[in-house]
C-alpha cells in the first residue's frame, strides 16, 4: 500500500509540474550488489540544485500553491515512507532539463 503511494505521488508530480507539450515519464530499476534502485525520471522543467533538500520538507513547494493545488506534503510523505523501509531518496536535476528521483532500498538477505 505504501509503495503505491510513493509511485502515485512521484508520477502525479511528474505530470503536474511538466511544462512540455508532451509529458515523458520513465520508470526503471537497477539491481546493485547490496541494494536496488527505483528511478523515476520526467522531462519537466527540473528542480534547481539549491532546492533539492527543501522539496522533501513538510509544506514546501517551489511553485505557487494556488496554481498547482499543492499542499506541499507529497514529497515529505514519500521520504518518510522510504525511510521507514530503510531506504533513501535523492533527486538529480540541473533545474532545466527534467528531474530524476532515485530511491535506493537495501537488499534483504534471507538465510
Amino acid at each position: 500500500m505504501q509503495i503505491s503511494q510513493v509511485v502515485s505521488n512521484l508520477i502525479s508530480n511528474a505530470v503536474k509540474y511538466n511544462d512540455k507539450e508532451v509529458c515523458e515519464i520513465t520508470i526503471s530499476s537497477v539491481e546493485k550488489s547490496n541494494s536496488c534502485e527505483l528511478i523515476f525520471e520526467g522531462n519537466g522543467s527540473g528542480i534547481a540544485p539549491k532546492y533539492h533538500k527543501k522539496i522533501f520538507e513538510v509544506f514546501q513547494t517551489l511553485q505557487e500553491k494556488v496554481i498547482y493545488e499543492s499542499t506541499g506534503l507529497g514529497l515529505s510523505i514519500v521520504k518518510k515512507i522510504i525511510k521507514k523501509h530503510n531506504g533513501t531518496i535523492r533527486v538529480e536535476s540541473d533545474g532545466k532539463l527534467g528531474t530524476k528521483f532515485i530511491i535506493t532500498y537495501p537488499k534483504v538477505f534471507k538465510k
